[in-house]
């Protein structure tokens, strides 16, 4: 029986019951293993060996994953089936490769079978490595059996050929790693080629490339992921939302003719102006925030709308043609011009009336385009980077329900696991609550 161990909060945290579990299993055909989602780093290793101390040799092995790999991937590569997963966060565990059918179809049309060049590779290091006894790892042997044999990889084992040649390019500069150098195959030689080798960097760093942008058409895509804002006339010196009359020139029976056409101006969002609560944390734009969303003008197939409150039945224009986006001082401009279908007429007159106030927008945030800080207390996240500006809308209701947060929640509590932001103090309490409570201690009535 194979059980795998966490370390940082599952052994770290009650390193005494742990050991004699340790101890328990020591002698018996249980073998634990300890397999963390810590990078796998020479520091690492010697924390955690040192952590375990004396009781290190009774584990089976150690495994330290990384945060991108799941524990079961990372597992299955180094030959283990575990048996009993003892860990706190057991979401974390199952594999994600080869995965179910929504993880595959992201990846349709990539080929993860190993070219020639990268089989010739792992063959001659696997040859090297019988010859010599000496390189690489057994995970590193295991990788070169199936690359030797054109066994398709998982998208997760494409993103650890990544980094492995991201930590040993060094010992590309070691004595020995070229023919014709004393000590020729080096140690590190032999491990780079149970990996590919240079034809293995160069395909894994193109596996990479391409499910990078099939990973973020699907952020794009989700609706999970889709965050809305908005913007009160109340909320600043300037109006958020107004409708302005222009003279144009238009041809009628061939003569230009000017008239009168009544145009939406808003702002969809202001650059650096901190939001209302949003449940332990504030949030601000970054002026280049929208850089990415308008140098594509619509040209990766999710082309920004207008919308009326966010309904796609009530359409009022289309970026680039019939909505224009301009990013300026105050923050991103927007304006289009009312149609004449009858929900756009009444939206003009519920602006002039001054009943629809708010202009709000719908977006999803790029991958690490946010960033956490700590502000006169309080958490606040600045959004660095859009990926997609999916509408602005003038709307009525200018709440910020939960589900218009979620995605911006999730990734708050994603920031206080990772040790970001820190979990907001208890309130303090009202100065009157405060003084009733120090009467009541004295012994005076309160009424």
């Amino acid at each position: 029986m194979i059980v795998a161990l966490d370390f940082d909060r599952t052994y770290a945290r009650a390193p005494e019951f742990f050991n004699a579990l340790l101890d328990d299993a020591n002698g018996t055909d249980v073998a634990m293993w300890c397999i963390t989602r810590r990078e796998d780093t020479p520091e690492n290793r010697q924390e955690i060996k040192d952590t375990f101390g004396e009781r290190f040799p009774l584990l089976g092995g150690l495994i330290l994953c990384g945060p991108n790999v799941q524990k079961e991937d990372a597992a299955r590569e180094a030959g283990l089936t575990v048996d009993v997963w003892i860990d706190d966060s057991p979401e974390k565990i199952p594999a994600a490769s080869p995965g179910g059918q929504e993880s595959r179809a992201i990846y349709d049309g990539i080929d993860f079978t190993p070219p020639a060049g990268v089989r010739e590779e792992a063959a001659r290091a696997l040859a090297w490595r019988r010859e010599f006894g000496r390189g690489g790892t057994e995970v590193g042997i295991a990788r070169a059996r199936d690359l030797s044999n054109g066994v398709k990889i998982s998208p997760d084992t494409a993103r650890r050929m990544v980094s492995f040649f991201a930590r040993h390019e060094v010992d590309n500069q070691g004595e020995g790693f070229s023919p014709g150098e004393p000590g020729f195959p080096s140690n590190g030689r032999i491990a780079h080629g149970l990996w590919g080798g240079d034809p293995g960097k160069v395909w894994s760093e193109k596996l990479a490339r391409q499910m990078d942008a099939r990973e973020a058409a699907a952020q794009r895509s989700n609706p999970m992921n889709i965050e809305r804002r908005t913007l009160l006339n109340t909320a600043v010196s300037f109006p958020a939302i107004r409708v302005e009359k222009r003279s144009e020139e238009v041809i009628v029976d061939g003569a230009p003719q000017q008239v009168e056409r009544d145009y939406c101006v808003g702002y969809a969002s202001v650059f650096g102006l901190l939001s209302l609560d949003l449940g332990d944390f504030v949030e601000r734009i970054d002026s280049r925030a929208f850089d990415k969303v308008l140098a594509r003008r619509g040209d990766d197939g999710v082309a920004t709308r207008a919308l009326w409150n966010h309904n796609s039945d009530y359409p009022l224009g289309r970026h680039p043609e019939t909505l224009v986006l301009t990013p300026d001082e105050k923050g991103l401009r927007y304006e289009f011009p009312f149609g004449r279908a009858s929900y756009a007429q009444n939206l003009r007159f519920n602006i002039e009336d001054g009943i629809v106030k708010g202009s709000s927008f719908g977006f999803v945030v790029s991958p690490g385009g946010e960033r956490w800080s700590k502000e006169a207390g309080r958490n606040v996240r600045t959004v660095m980077e859009i990926e997609s500006l999916y509408d602005v809308s003038p709307t009525t209701y200018p709440a910020y329900p939960d589900s218009d947060v979620a995605v911006a929640k999730r990734s708050f509590h994603h920031a206080m696991e990772s040790g970001l932001v820190k979990p907001p103090a208890p309130a303090a309490p009202r100065r009157s609550v405060a003084l009733r409570e120090w009467i009541k201690a004295h012994g005076r009535q309160v009424g």
